[in-house]
């Protein structure tokens, strides 16, 4: 297989992609943080997901820690999240849907809808335009990390496909490095790829639980086939820096409060957010994300095999 490099997860997409959607000028520096795993290529050499993240319907019915108000049921989930990263914890496994759509602004331009059969077409204009997904599933534990990110929905309204959907880049911190693979095997790296929770995101999680603000009961929500109710709170971004991407903080703006849904044990179960990318000035690129927890067993964090080595960058002669 041929050397291949693709840019960090935060760069822009593509020539091939933005000639296809047909948008602006204005639009082209910023497609998608959330969709950019879309651009590369399956990481076939990349390893499944060691345990397994808990699929099993259970009865319906609203779950929720008796007697509790909303703001003690967040800082009861922190506490679970701090224990389960603890010494004596053994983590948890994650799941991320996070899907892009461009949304005309007030009084601004449509989007022009490119033809899927002949991107050189508009199909017409539009106040929204479904641009597309990433999903990814991973582990965080007490001295580690790992992350599969892959292809996400082609439509807005289908389901995320976390066995047979393409896998695009992974990350690995393991033994106290850094990986990633983008393809063809893994390499240490200062510039891990992520969406939705990285390593940062996920330590910060009991700051984000506990430091949220205007606690209010809000509606039940579906996780794993479980309804469960769930808590609405306002978050900081620097509590929770890479839900739009690795090292998108500074463009990252929450649209409303974020939902978290919380188990009949007081375990985080779902946190469910709205993000605006503020560099797009045309229209708005709001990117809706999705994190599942399990705080069962994840079991062990892969090794880096098979290793990878990239070329060195080009000379400047």
């Amino acid at each position: 297989m041929a050397a291949h490099h693709p840019q960090p997860v935060q760069a822009p997409v593509r020539a091939g992609l933005r000639s296809s959607l047909r948008l602006s000028a204005g639009l082209l520096p910023l497609l998608v943080v959330a969709f950019v795993a879309l651009n590369f290529r399956p990481s076939a050499t990349a390893p499944a997901l060691p345990g397994s993240m808990a699929r099993t319907a259970a009865p319906d019915g609203i779950q929720a820690a008796a007697g509790a108000d909303p703001r003690s049921r967040l800082n009861g989930a922190a506490a679970a999240v701090e224990a389960a990263l603890g010494n004596s914890g053994h983590g948890f496994s994650f799941q991320v849907v996070s899907r892009s759509t461009l949304v005309a602004k007030p009084g601004g331009p449509k989007i022009e809808v490119p033809d899927p059969i002949d991107p050189q077409k508009t199909l017409g204009l539009a106040d929204e335009y479904y641009v597309g997904a990433s999903i990814a599933e991973g582990v965080v534990t007490p001295n580690g990390y790992f992350l599969q990110m892959r292809k996400g929905p082609d439509t807005k309204d289908a389901a995320p496909d976390f066995v047979n959907a393409e896998r695009t880049l992974a990350a690995l911190i393991v033994g106290g490095k850094t990986y990633r693979n983008d393809g063809d095997g893994w390499y240490e790296t200062d510039s891990p790829p992520g969406i939705g929770l990285d390593r940062r995101t996920a330590a910060l999680l009991p700051k984000l639980l506990r430091e949220s603000t205007g606690a209010v009961p809000g509606g039940p929500r579906s996780v794993r086939g479980q309804t469960m109710a769930s808590v609405r709170s306002s978050g900081k971004v620097a509590d929770a820096p890479g839900l739009m991407g690795i090292d998108a903080e500074a463009f990252t703006e929450f649209v409303g409060p974020i939902d978290f849904a919380i188990d009949g044990t007081g375990k985080l179960a779902e946190l469910h957010v709205v993000m605006r990318n503020t560099r797009q000035e045309v229209f708005d690129l709001l990117v809706d994300t999705v994190v599942t927890f399990d705080f069962g067993q994840p079991g062990p964090l892969p090794e880096p095999v098979p290793g990878w080595s990239p070329p060195p960058p080009p000379s400047d002669n």
